[in-house]
């Protein structure tokens, strides 16, 4: 069977290596816990780690990526991406090097000057805003998981109007270079923020199973409507969608004809419509 899927970036896990490297490699980066680069589209926080007992701590890393997740959305449509691409890069040849001006693409990618995209994100107050937003976000602890712990969040539309101002100070500092998006409305970010609830996924079974591969992998399936919803990545999990109102199959649910020919059509789709995307993968 061909292939009628095109998956919309290249798959290149190791660039999560290179975050970390990064990330420990220059001062300035290694003490700032909202240190974020982009792999396979999505922000990635290398220093952020997160304890699943405490609710500050997921509450910070949900909030946090769903602002960064939103602002790369607005900065890396068509109108935007030229000036996103001048603005946010930095070279990961010279360890001693500020981000600089060099054009690279906006998927997170090296290119072939060396360089991974870094976020600038001093614009925002982040202890302000989790500070200001804890008592709005509803942490619950979900159960089935056999390697991670997982955590619903809920409550951001709540938010909308604290999520638009952390994105408009993003966008300030991206608008020097770039006058396509001065700011946003509530609406603008409503349509981004399209949920009240993400799951986030801290990753268990340390050693075992190479994450760096495997996020890479469901942000590919992610990008082709296969897997739901992948916003970003922080040092021990990540930010996954939240689908409202399901639930487990039981038993008796799979013993349902109808439920397994479901099952096996989707199971055709993946195996059948899915190509892995040109990158590391294929290699």
């Amino acid at each position: 069977v061909q292939s009628h899927l095109t998956a919309i970036s290249v798959m290149s896990p190791s660039n999560y290596i290179k975050s970390r490297d990064l990330s420990q490699k220059q001062p300035q980066h290694a003490s700032n816990i909202y240190f974020a680069t982009l792999v396979d589209g999505r922000p990635y926080l290398p220093n952020l780690r997160v304890d699943a007992t405490n609710d500050q701590s997921v509450c910070r890393a949900a909030l946090a990526t769903v602002v960064i997740s939103a602002y790369v959305s607005i900065i890396s449509s068509p109108s935007s991406s030229a000036a996103f691409v001048a603005n946010v890069t930095e070279s990961t040849n010279n360890d001693d090097t500020a981000a600089d001006s060099t054009a690279k693409n906006d998927n997170g990618e090296t290119n072939d000057d060396g360089q991974l995209t870094i976020l600038n994100l001093q614009k925002v107050d982040w202890e302000a805003l989790i500070s200001q937003s804890l008592t709005r976000l509803t942490c619950t602890k979900v159960t089935g998981g056999i390697t991670n712990a997982l955590v619903r969040v809920s409550g951001f539309r709540d938010l909308i109007p604290s999520i638009k101002s952390a994105v408009d100070a993003l966008l300030s500092e991206h608008n020097c270079n770039d006058t396509t998006h001065t700011s946003t409305t509530s609406t603008d970010i409503a349509s981004i923020i399209d949920y009240n609830s993400l799951l986030l996924r801290i990753f268990g079974a340390e050693g075992m199973i190479d994450r760096d591969v495997e996020t890479s992998t469901y942000a590919a399936l992610c990008n082709v409507s296969i897997a739901y919803r992948y916003l970003g990545r922080f040092q021990n999990g990540r930010i996954e969608g939240w689908l409202e109102g399901f639930r487990p199959l039981t038993v008796e649910d799979l013993q349902e004809e109808p439920t397994s020919l479901e099952i096996a059509r989707e199971m055709a789709r993946l195996h059948c419509l899915f190509e892995v995307p040109e990158g590391e993968l294929r290699e």
